[in-house]
């Protein structure tokens, strides 16, 4: 998968593709005659169409475009060390100045890459542990529970099936992995271990699973905007643990699209980079602003550890809603190969580990598993009490101590406070 030459840290990028208001791809389309890779992918529900170029060395730029360019980003406050402008940089200055009519410019953005995880999917301890003795983790019949109907969505990785979650859940059959394939990495255990927390708070909801992140739990933005809008109309809550970042901190044009068409309450992880440590790939740190969880609107919850304080790996910031218990022995695949990432950031099977025999049941940690257990709350809470999941999400905000005592799946989470979820004063960072 290509990335730009230029990407910082923080933000990678396909570098030969971009986004731009539907309505507007008529000139944009125009500009491009002669330089596209592929035919436009037109999306009607987001509005949007998806433009592959081919080879920008021989497009006509202006001679005084990168002057210009590099004038304007300092204007606009461009950081220290910021990379120099990629081929795709120039293309998008040059589209919006071509275009432009008075104050009003076309909106046209970058197809940016999301993952998940430190250094993939786990919190403190990266890899899921096998659980010792007999696994104590038990969903009980989805039939057995009364109430309002909800359903959950999850935007995930490959979903495995598992016994233990038969009856809770809806899967589309692209979601599912190679059941036959021999010892997978760990990654491919994320779906259906955040379907195994949902179901045992929730066991009442149904779940409509969905695959977004690919082996190495990847997705452009633009695969993962077209998914999200996927559940419009279909679920009353979703729940994506996953996350990516932008080098100027602003929201994805692509996804903030996405949640203003989606249409229900939206629950996300608020990263695994709390740890004040740098890595030698790109990768956001505890200071990045995560997407989706920053998007307006959206329930963005960090992790808490076994006393109730923010988990060292979770991120701390402003824009999370939530704290929720970050560690959860849970439902996992039979068997699996231990995984890290090599000094490019690529995830690979570790060379070092053997693969492990889980029998289908792992302790895990991270924002996602904690992103999970709130989603399963407030599945939990509309079916207990009515209303609707912004209803209860509402609720659940509002910091009721009694809450738990009559909706036991909300007991462990609170809201996030700036005091009591702040990081850790650091003499220095941390090699990782």
């Amino acid at each position: 998968m290509p990335y730009a030459e230029g990407a910082t840290r923080t933000d990678r990028y396909l570098d030969d593709q971009l986004v731009a208001e539907t309505r507007d791809e008529g000139p944009v389309l125009a500009e491009l005659e002669g330089f596209l890779a592929a035919p436009p992918d037109r999306d009607l529900v987001l509005g949007l169409t998806r433009v592959q170029v081919g080879d920008l060395s021989r497009f006509p730029f202006d001679r005084d475009l990168d002057q210009r360019m590099i004038a304007e980003a300092r204007a606009a406050g461009l950081p220290p060390g910021a990379p120099p402008p990629s081929d795709l940089d120039r293309l998008l200055f040059h589209l919006r100045d071509r275009l432009r009519n008075g104050s009003w410019v076309p909106r046209m953005a970058k197809v940016r890459m999301h993952a998940d995880g430190l250094p993939y999917t786990g919190g403190l301890d990266g890899n899921p542990r096998r659980l010792a003795g007999e696994p104590d983790v038990v969903i009980p019949a989805r039939s057995t529970y009364q109430g309002p109907r909800v359903r959950v969505g999850i935007l995930d990785g490959a979903f495995y099936r598992h016994p233990a979650l038969a009856g809770h859940y809806l899967a589309d059959s692209a979601a599912f992995g190679e059941q036959e394939r021999p010892d997978p990495p760990a990654t491919m255990g994320h779906a259906v271990h955040l379907a195994g927390i949902v179901a045992r708070q929730a066991p009442g909801a149904d779940i409509v699973i969905r695959q977004a992140l690919n082996e190495e739990n990847q997705v452009d933005s633009w695969a993962l905007a077209k998914a999200m809008v996927l559940f419009r109309g279909e679920v009353d809550i979703l729940l994506t643990a996953l996350g990516g970042t932008t080098w100027d901190g602003r929201a994805p044009f692509v996804l903030e699209r996405a949640e203003s068409r989606l249409g229900c309450l939206h629950v996300a992880s608020a990263g695994n980079w709390g740890l004040p440590v740098t890595r030698p790939y790109p990768s956001p740190t505890r200071d990045s602003t995560i997407y989706p969880a920053a998007l307006p609107g959206v329930i963005a919850v960090g992790a808490l550890d076994e006393k109730g304080e923010r988990a060292p790996y979770s991120q701390s910031a402003p824009w999370i809603s939530l704290m929720a218990p970050g560690e959860h022995d849970g439902l996992f695949l039979r068997r699996a190969s231990l995984v890290e990432r090599n000094a490019q950031g690529v995830l690979v099977v570790s060379a070092y580990e053997r693969p492990v025999d889980f029998g289908g049941y792992a302790s895990w940690s991270g924002t996602s598993a904690a992103a999970a257990y709130a989603t399963g709350a407030l599945a939990a809470l509309v079916t207990a009490l009515g209303g609707t999941a912004q209803e209860a999400a509402e609720t659940l905000l509002s910091g009721d101590p009694g809450l738990a005592g009559r909706v036991p799946a909300t007991g462990g989470i609170r809201r996030y406070s700036a005091r009591q979820d702040a990081y850790a004063p650091e003499a220095a960072s941390a090699a990782y």
